[in-house]
């Protein structure tokens, strides 16, 4: 029998990078709240995943960020 794994497989690792993730829709000032009108879930995969988007909104940013940026833990208040 097999083995139980989760996540990606090693073979499946570099093709994350073409999977969809969420991204700054419009320059954003620090401790601006994210909003669906200025976040987007696009690719390439280099930020959080889409499943991330409804605990994102709400959110603030701590430092000056501007459009096109992906989003990652770091620029979350």
């Amino acid at each position: 029998m097999g083995e139980i794994s989760y996540g990606p497989t090693e073979n499946e690792e570099p093709s994350l990078q073409y999977r969809c993730s969420l991204y700054v829709a419009q320059d954003m000032k620090t401790r601006e709240i994210f909003t669906k009108e200025n976040l987007s879930a696009i690719r390439p995969g280099l930020g959080l995943p889409p499943k991330y988007f409804d605990m994102v909104v709400g959110g603030r940013v701590n430092q000056d960020v501007q459009k096109g940026t992906a989003v990652k833990w770091e620029i979350l208040k």
